[in-house]
């Protein structure tokens, strides 16, 4: 377990193991979001005898999804059928698509793919492979010229999750752009695996403090701040956001030694 984290969680790529076992998917559109239509749902379930490995939900303006898993071993072949027929039966409940374990006791989901967030597509990215990526763009291209190229990356990149950030905001009736920054910028940082962050808002200035972040933990040793790709994102979103140009300071570092990243940002 990470320090300062839950303990526990909902893992983000979808994979049931369950060794032996044959499992079955179900994707199912919600047309018209109401109360007790989950609890109908594991009726369902409960009712022809079947064990649920996962389930989640999303909802907006009355409409959505459910994702579940469940194991149908020993069952028959038409079981699925089965499923899905009392499912549509459900009031609210539109089309339904399954997946079938390939392999007893393993089912990646794939029904969800592409993997969105809102309007945007994202795809997900170890923090190995971040590490390897960036010691090896070090090595080629030397230190120097790797933190110019990942910095005007980061703040291409802050600009896009910005343009996000706004759309989430106005989904939620945040118009002011410091609502934006405070309530939905800090914790997107979070949401997206950067890092747990807060804010001090003072007069024309922002401290953010960033821990577990990402960047710092993978990049080796330093002796100053270099959190480049971070100080890049967090300007390059705070430009888009204020509409004005923003100039960001790394203060502290993790990878330098200290117990979180701090960044100063001035506009």
């Amino acid at each position: 377990m990470r320090e300062g984290s839950a303990g526990f969680r909902v893992p983000l790529t979808r994979v049931t193991i369950s060794p032996g076992d044959r499992l079955a998917a179900f994707l199912i559109e919600v047309t018209r979001d109401r109360m007790g239509i989950i609890r109908d749902i594991t009726d369902v379930l409960r009712d022809l005898g079947l064990n649920l490995h996962n389930i989640s939900a999303y909802a907006e303006g009355g409409k959505g999804a459910i994702y579940l898993v469940v194991n149908v071993s020993g069952k028959p072949e038409s079981i699925v059928s089965d499923i899905r027929n009392k499912f549509s039966s459900i009031d609210g409940i539109g089309r339904i698509l399954y997946q079938i374990s390939e392999k007893d006791g393993l089912l990646i989901d794939t029904l969800n793919f592409p993997l969105m967030r809102y309007d945007d597509r994202i795809f997900t990215l170890t923090e190995e492979a971040w590490k390897t990526l960036t010691s090896d763009l070090t090595a080629i291209l030397g230190s120097e010229a790797y933190h110019a190229i990942i910095y005007r990356i980061g703040y291409e990149m802050g600009k896009g999750f910005a343009e996000n950030y706004v759309d989430i905001a106005r989904r939620a009736g945040i118009e002011e752009p410091m609502d934006v920054i405070r309530y939905v910028m800090s914790g997107m940082l979070a949401a997206s695996g950067w890092g747990r962050s807060s804010l001090e808002i003072g007069e024309n200035s922002l401290r953010i403090k960033i821990e577990e972040n990402l960047e710092a933990e993978a990049s080796p040793k330093s002796n100053e701040p270099s959190c480049y790709f971070t100080k890049g994102v967090i300007t390059g979103a705070l430009t888009r956001i204020l509409r004005s140009p923003v100039e960001v300071r790394e203060t502290r570092c993790k990878a330098a030694g200290d117990e979180y990243c701090e960044f100063i940002a001035r506009y």
